[in-house]
This record gives structure tokens, C-alpha cells and sequence, in this order.
């Protein structure tokens, strides 16, 4: 974590105008989404975070991302797991702010942190499958109609000429 630290320490002082005011912060990523603020960056400052970004990339399983924010008083490094387009989940890992972010990474033990992400990602298709075995509990509409006809009726004559904005299913 302490590359991350040096690296945002530098960016706070070499090049504070590079983080977009907007946002706040510069957002680090496997996919590269800082690339324009990070084109902002002096050369050697590009050109480290560019490092940084390889070593990262060689020591994580690609099936993993990475958000790092920069630019700020507390930079952070949090691992992602994407399954499919819309899923993620975050992967919690407790950093030492000290120690080598590489030192900590082949700590990690990347199959259970995928199996807890999946697991994670993975609760709507559990929750659709449960939904398959369990009773409405919703009437159909036509149910819905036949129980209120009355009641709708009542009330769709009680505003006469007033129905522009009524909108019943009946």
C-alpha cells in the first residue's frame, strides 16, 4: 500500500490540478478509467502510475480488478470481482499502509476471495430460482378487477366529468 501512498502523496503536490474538480479524486483501474486525468499527469508521475498499473495487473488473476483513488487525503485500494456485465462485488481486504502493496498481494488467497465474491454476485440468480418454488403472492389483475369492480365503478362515477386524470384497469 505504500506505492499507492507515495504515488498519491505526488499527485497532491506535483500535480493537484490534475484531479477533476468534479469528482474530487482520480479513479485507477484495470479497464483504465483515469486514463484522460491521468494524461494530465507529468510525464514521470504518468509514467510510474503506468507502473504501478503493470505490477498490478502481473500479480492479480485477471478475473480480478482494482480501484485505486488517488488524489485525495486517503487514498484507497479496493479489490473487485465483476461476474458478468452488471454484478460486482467488492472483495474486502484489510491493507497495511506500511508494507509493499505487492508483499500483501501474494498473501491473498485468491480462490476463496473469488468463491466469497460469487457468492456474493450470485444472489439474484438464487433469489429468481427460490421465487420459481414459492406462491404468489400477488393476484393477476384480472382477480384484482373482479374483487374492486364495484368499489372502481362507485368511484369512477363519483368523479363525473373530473376523469382526465383517473386511469383504472377495469
Amino acid at each position: 500500500m505504500k506505492e499507492i501512498i507515495e504515488i498519491n502523496q505526488r499527485i497532491v503536490t506535483e500535480a493537484p490540478e490534475a484531479v477533476p474538480k468534479e469528482f474530487g479524486f482520480i479513479l485507477i483501474c484495470r479497464e483504465n478509467y483515469g486514463l484522460e486525468e491521468l494524461a494530465t499527469l507529468p510525464t514521470a508521475l504518468k509514467a510510474d502510475c503506468k507502473n504501478l498499473c503493470q505490477k498490478l495487473n502481473a500479480v492479480m488473476p485477471d478475473d480480478f480488478d482494482y480501484e485505486i483513488c488517488v488524489g485525495v487525503a486517503d487514498p484507497h485500494l479496493m479489490i473487485v470481482y465483476r461476474d458478468g456485465p452488471q454484478n460486482m462485488a467488492n472483495c474486502p481486504v484489510k491493507w497495511n499502509i506500511k508494507q509493499s502493496i505487492f508483499d500483501q498481494m501474494s498473501a491473498i488467497n485468491w480462490g476463496d476471495l473469488r468463491r466469497e465474491a460469487l457468492a456474493t454476485c450470485q444472489i439474484f440468480d438464487r433469489m429468481i430460482e427460490e421465487a420459481k418454488h414459492q406462491p404468489s403472492a400477488l393476484p393477476s389483475t384480472k382477480e384484482l378487477q373482479k374483487q374492486f369492480a364495484v368499489l372502481v365503478k362507485k368511484f369512477i362515477k363519483a368523479k363525473g366529468d373530473e376523469r382526465s386524470k383517473v386511469h383504472v384497469l377495469a
